[in-house]
């Protein structure tokens, strides 16, 4: 609410998996993330009065967030990772991407 009233809209996603039981979890495959991201995304792009879509992504969004991006050539105009969980070495294929971004803080 408070965003909104600033003249952000926000779009909370619950990634497929995470608001039902275990068992269903196991099943769930990496790709069903990145189409939720992916579906937010293009939800999102669809309003007319969307001007920049920027994600915050925490732990496993942020990572989903990131390989949508990649997969599917989404363009945020900035992303905010929380707490990603891919390791972060210089030779890292994930890390290397990152750095395509203009403005990249770390």
């Amino acid at each position: 609410r408070f965003y909104h009233e600033e003249g952000f809209n926000v779009l909370r996603l619950s990634l497929t998996g995470h608001a039902d039981d275990f068992e269903r979890l196991k099943r769930i495959k990496a790709e069903d993330w990145i189409a939720d991201v992916k579906k937010g995304f293009r939800f999102l792009a669809a309003r007319h009065d969307a001007k920049q879509i920027d994600l915050l992504g925490y732990s496993l969004g942020a990572i989903a967030g990131v390989a949508a991006e990649q997969a599917h050539r989404l363009e945020f105009a900035r992303m905010v990772l929380l707490a990603p969980p891919f390791e972060v070495t210089a030779m890292s294929a994930m890390v290397q991407s990152l750095f395509e971004f203009e403005n990249l803080s770390i």
